[in-house]
């Protein structure tokens, strides 16, 4: 948790499964394109991002994760 009571993460999806990608690269290039305090402090490698029937990302379902089952799409 940071001072202010807010940290930043990140969540990725890759395009498709032809490319690989670790922690470690993802964190290497934000390093190289971020300030300091804006490189997320959690990572996050994920198949696909949850989305609804619009195709909008259901961000509630990224920010707490031990909810998926109780959020629905429709």
């Amino acid at each position: 948790m940071s001072w202010w009571g807010e940290s930043v993460n990140a969540i990725v999806a890759l395009k498709d499964d032809t490319h690989h990608l670790s922690i470690e690269e993802l964190r290497a290039f934000c390093e190289g394109k971020l300030a300091h305090f804006k490189i997320p402090k959690y990572l996050e490698l994920n198949a696909s991002l949850p989305r609804d029937a619009t195709e909008k990302v259901l961000k509630i379902v990224l920010r707490h994760p031990q909810e998926k089952s109780n959020v629905s799409a429709d």
